[in-house]
Order: structure tokens, then C-alpha cells, then sequence
């Protein structure tokens, strides 16, 4: 192993980092929790290590300063697709995590390092973070990417936390349309309506929903953005995107208010679909959604939903009845802050 800090002294407050591939991906680790970086094949593959036993899930032991440390798969710690690494093979990396209990992560390549301001290092909006271990410190932004920071000494782990669940409110709320500001007070509000994005040549819904948001929360309507996938985020959570250097969070709305349905993969969603820039007073979201929208002027004619639909209702200001179809009124401050994953219900 060689030591990882031979490197000139950081400026003062400067974050050094190191980045690293793991299945195309990449992702960057704080220098200064890394004790070295070693080869994959000097890798022991012993089924255990001085009457040791390796633990659950490690590929094998790697020796350092007359030390020996279990290693682990990065990607199987990210809950990521790991590859199955075979004794004597000479691909890929070690990185070793200078923990109270040191141990090894396998890459696949060595990306290399680099220094970047504090201010580089953006947190990751509420609704990306886990439901388990928070396992990133942030999202870095350089100067032609964004780069997730893992912290390192929290990828060792064995069992995940349980999800918290917190009460949900009961009830729907009635639709409102925020408080119009001076220089729009003479301008007639207006609603948006749009449906979520879909796979190319779907064949659609049986009963469609359609979603509706004041356009006084629409930021922008952009083409499809190249999506950071955030490994163990909620599973209605799509990835992050860069948007006008700001790190957005996407999710899959549908998911996010519990209505049953099969998320699609970012790279599956059709490629004329759109991302909806919406604003709540917590942040920015952004949702996927088929490129054709309408604008249409409040009041529009409407019923109250009846029948009741599978739909958290705690994460809308209302559901109505528009000829015919389910139309929802998505509570976007709700979906942002509340801590809990979407649930089913009959």
C-alpha cells in the first residue's frame, strides 16, 4: 500500500478529495479518511484470517503496515450492482477508510485528486437523502460536472436503520392558489396541467391522472437533463441534475404520493419527455413529465373527487374530478420536507 497523502499541503479550509469509478460512476471520498490505496490483487481471499472469521459481505483481507483489513465492494455498499471479483484478478482498486476500525473498499479505477473550495460542497436537498444510512456528505460541483462525496466511515455497515414513519395529517385539503405579488396582482392566475412521463411507444393508462400546480410555481419547462442516479435514495427518487449550477433533485411524482405503479428507470423514460422545474418554499423539484402541458385560467370547471383515490393525502392540496379524470393538486412544500417514503392505500 502506498500512502495516500503524498501530496503537497491543502490551502487552509480547502477540502481535498479523492474520486474513484464504480460501474461507470463516480464518486469522491475526503482525503483526509483515506490511509492508502492498493492494488485488487493484493487481495487475500482466506475464508478466514488468523481463527478471524471475515465478516458478512467482504471480499477478503488486504495487509497494510503489517495490518490486515477486510475489504469491501463499494458498489454492494451503495446497494449498487457489484461484481463478483475472483481470486488472482488484477482489475480494479483498493481504497483503505482510516476508521476507528480501518477497513477496504474495491473500486474500479482511481479517478485521481483534486482540491475544491468549501463552498463546492453543496448537502443534498431533503428528499434525495436515504431512508437508511446517510451515506454521502454532499454533491461537489466542478468546474465541467457534479460529483457525489461518500462518507467513507458510514459504508461499513451490516444491518440498515429502520425506516421512521411520521404521522401523516388526515384529510384533503382545499385547493389555493398562492398570493399573487404587485407586479402580477392585475394578471388572471393560471393552472398548469400535465401527466407524468412515460416509456417510448407506452401504451398509457386505462384511467389516466392528470396533475395540476399553479404557474406561479413553475420555474421552467426544460429537455430531458443528463440525471445523477443517488445510490440507496428513496425509490421514488429519480437522481440530481444541474440546473443553472444549482443541484436539483428529479422524482418520479407518482411514486412519491404512493399511487401504484412501476417507477421507470431514468435511462427507460422516453426521450421527448420534459423536466418541470416547480418551486416550493423550501426548494426547487423537479418531475419528468410527457412534453405536452396546458395553461388554462382559474376558475376551470371541476367536481370533487368522489371515489377515493390511492394517493398519500398528506402530499396534496386536493383531488378533483375533470371530465371524467382524476386531476391531483400535488402539495410541492409537502413532498419536499415530509420524512417519510409514500404508502399504499386502498
Amino acid at each position: 500500500m502506498r500512502n495516500a497523502s503524498g501530496t503537497k499541503p491543502a490551502a487552509l479550509q480547502s477540502l481535498r478529495l479523492i474520486c474513484c469509478e464504480v460501474n461507470t460512476a463516480e464518486y469522491c471520498l475526503d482525503l483526509t479518511e483515506v490511509r492508502g490505496i492498493g492494488r485488487l490483487h493484493q487481495l487475500g481471499f482466506q475464508a478466514s484470517l488468523e481463527g478471524v472469521e471475515t465478516p458478512t459481505g467482504a471480499l477478503g483481507w488486504i495487509t497494510s503496515q503489517q495490518n490486515q483489513y477486510p475489504v469491501f465492494d463499494l458498489a454492494s455498499q451503495l446497494d449498487l450492482a457489484s461484481v463478483k471479483v475472483q481470486p488472482q484478478t488484477h482489475e480494479g482498486f483498493v481504497v483503505l477508510i482510516n476508521a476507528p476500525q480501518p477497513f477496504g473498499l474495491r473500486v474500479d479505477r482511481i479517478v485521481g485528486n483534486l482540491e475544491v473550495e468549501p463552498r463546492q460542497m453543496m448537502a443534498l436537498p431533503h428528499i434525495v437523502e436515504p431512508t437508511t444510512d446517510k451515506f454521502f456528505k454532499g454533491i461537489v460541483k466542478l468546474d465541467d460536472k457534479w460529483v457525489l462525496c461518500a462518507d467513507a466511515r458510514k459504508l461499513h455497515r451490516t444491518h440498515p436503520a429502520p425506516i421512521i414513519s411520521l404521522p401523516r395529517s388526515s384529510g384533503t385539503r382545499a385547493l389555493t392558489i398562492p398570493a399573487q405579488d404587485a407586479k402580477t396582482a392585475k394578471t388572471t392566475p393560471q393552472i398548469m396541467l400535465f401527466s407524468p412521463a412515460q416509456k417510448p411507444d407506452s401504451p398509457g393508462e386505462t384511467a389516466p391522472i392528470t396533475f395540476g400546480l399553479s404557474l406561479k410555481q413553475i420555474q421552467e419547462v426544460a429537455h430531458l437533463p443528463f440525471i445523477i442516479p443517488v445510490p440507496n435514495a428513496p425509490h421514488y427518487v429519480l437522481g440530481m441534475t444541474n440546473w443553472r449550477e444549482v443541484s436539483l433533485p428529479i422524482i418520479d411524482l407518482k411514486a412519491r404520493l404512493g399511487l401504484p405503479q412501476q417507477i421507470i428507470p431514468s435511462h427507460q423514460i422516453d426521450p421527448k419527455s420534459r423536466l418541470l422545474i416547480t418551486r416550493a418554499p423550501s426548494g426547487l423539484l423537479g418531475v419528468l413529465i410527457h412534453p405536452q402541458v396546458k395553461a388554462f385560467p382559474l376558475p376551470i370547471p371541476y367536481q370533487h373527487k368522489q371515489q377515493r383515490l390511492a394517493v398519500d393525502q398528506a402530499l396534496v392540496l386536493g383531488i378533483f374530478d375533470l371530465e371524467g379524470s382524476p386531476l391531483v393538486i400535488p402539495d410541492l412544500e409537502a413532498i419536499l420536507t415530509r420524512n417519510f417514503a409514500p404508502q399504499h392505500f386502498s
